[in-house]
């Protein structure tokens, strides 16, 4: 303040480091969340082994995320598109 009035002696950016992990937690917090929401036409396994083996992979994702495996459900997931244009759907989850 300089004579009654508010005077801007610095500007500074602040850039915080906040991890994936730490900003889920604050949306969580937030209540705030994202839905993906796919509906497809369920194929017949029985016609082919490829969609057979996505259908597994599938399978997995739903009871990984049931039980609130978030990592796992989306690998599984990542398995069965893989298996369903395939590519081959390695097993575990994958290293970067």
């Amino acid at each position: 303040m300089r004579d009654g009035n508010l005077e801007r002696t610095s500007i500074g950016v602040f850039k915080p480091e906040i991890s994936q992990s730490d900003w889920i937690t604050i949306l969580e917090q937030m209540r705030c969340r994202r839905i993906l929401l796919l509906e497809l036409d369920a194929p017949d396994g029985v016609k082919t082994p490829q969609v057979a083996k996505a259908l597994d992979y599938y399978r997995r994702a739903e009871k990984h995320y049931q039980g609130g495996v978030w990592r796992l459900t989306v690998e599984g997931l990542r398995q069965s598109l893989a298996a369903l244009v395939g590519k081959k759907a390695q097993e575990g989850p994958r290293r970067r």
